[in-house]
C-alpha cells in the first residue's frame, strides 16, 4: 500500500474513532471524499464512520446517499455492508431519498 493509501487508511480509522465517541464533530466533508478511496479498508471505515454519525444525526448524511449507493456494489464485502448500514439509519428518517438505492 502506498502513501496515499496508508494515509487514507489513517484519516478513515481516526474520523471512525471519532465518529463512535462524538459522531456530531465528524467531518462528514472528509468521509465523503474518502467514499471513492482506491483503498477498500479506507471506504469501509468511512462507510462505517457515516453509519455511526447516521445512527444519531441521520440528516447530516442524508446528502451523502449518493455517494454511499456505489458501495453497495463495491467488491469489498464490508465496504458494502457499511454502506447498507449507513443508508440504513439514514431512511429511517428519510425513506424517500434512499429509496431509490435499494
Amino acid at each position: 500500500m502506498g502513501n496515499s493509501g496508508r494515509s487514507d487508511v489513517e484519516k478513515a480509522e481516526q474520523i471512525y474513532e471519532e465518529a463512535v465517541e462524538n459522531p456530531e464533530a465528524v467531518s462528514v466533508f472528509e468521509l465523503r471524499k474518502l467514499l471513492d478511496s482506491s483503498v477498500p479498508r479506507a471506504r469501509r471505515r468511512a462507510a462505517r464512520a457515516l453509519a455511526e454519525v447516521a445512527t444519531e444525526y441521520p440528516e447530516e448524511v442524508r446528502p451523502d446517499v449518493d455517494a454511499l449507493q456505489p458501495l453497495l456494489k463495491d467488491g469489498y464485502k464490508y465496504a458494502r455492508v457499511n454502506a447498507a448500514w449507513a443508508l440504513t439509519q439514514v431512511a429511517k428518517e428519510y425513506p424517500e431519498d434512499v429509496r431509490p438505492a435499494v
